[in-house]
C-alpha cells in the first residue's frame, strides 16, 4: 500500500504513453483513478472526511466513459460503484448512471438498487419492489455460475456453487 509510490510510477508510465497511445493513455488514466479511489480510503476516506469533488467527478466519468477498444474494467467499475455508495452519491446512481452500464454489469444494477432502497425506504410500496429487484440482481451476482472471477488480489478463481437461499457471497 505504498501509494506514493505507485502514483509517481503510474505518472511516469502515463507520460511516456501519451504520445505513443491515445489508448494507453486512457488505460493508464483509468488505473490512476483506481489507485486515487484506494489513496483516498486508505487515507482521508478513514477519518470520513468527503472526498474531493474533482475525484467524484473522475468516478462519474469513468462510469459513463464510451471509448472504442476500451472496454470498462470490472474491478475498476465495482470500485467505483463502491464508492459513490460510499460518499452516498445515490442520486447519480439511481438517475445517471448509463442505462447500457447497468443492464451490462450486475455490479452496477447491484449499486443501482442499493442506492435507490436507500432513498426510497421510508414509502413501503415503492421499498418492496425495490427490494425484490435488489434480491434478484444479488441472486445473479452470488448464484452457481461457470464464470471466472477475479479475487481481490487478482488472482482467478471460481465462483462458489451455492444455493442462492443460503447466504450473499462476501465481496
Amino acid at each position: 500500500q505504498d501509494f506514493v509510490h505507485a502514483k509517481q510510477l503510474f505518472a511516469a508510465c502515463l507520460e511516456l504513453v501519451t504520445e505513443f497511445s491515445p489508448k494507453l493513455r486512457q488505460v493508464m488514466l483509468n488505473e490512476m483513478l483506481l489507485l486515487d479511489i484506494y489513496t483516498h480510503e486508505a487515507g482521508a476516506g478513514v477519518s470520513g472526511e468527503r472526498p474531493p469533488s474533482d475525484l467524484i467527478s473522475r468516478v462519474r466519468g469513468y462510469l459513463e466513459m464510451r471509448v472504442p477498444d476500451i472496454p470498462l474494467r470490472q474491478v475498476i467499475a465495482e470500485e467505483c460503484v463502491a464508492f459513490l455508495l460510499n460518499w452516498r452519491e445515490n442520486e447519480y446512481l439511481t438517475m445517471q448512471v448509463p442505462l447500457p452500464l447497468v443492464q451490462t454489469n450486475p455490479y452496477v444494477k447491484l449499486g443501482q438498487l442499493l442506492a435507490a432502497t436507500c432513498k426510497e425506504l421510508p414509502g413501503p410500496k415503492e421499498s418492496r419492489r425495490t427490494a425484490k429487484d435488489l434480491w434478484e440482481v444479488v441472486v445473479q451476482i452470488c448464484s452457481v455460475s461457470n464464470q471466472h472471477k477475479r479475487g481481490n488480489d487478482g488472482r482467478v478463481s471460481l465462483i462458489k456453487h451455492r444455493e442462492s437461499t443460503l447466504g450473499i457471497m462476501y465481496r
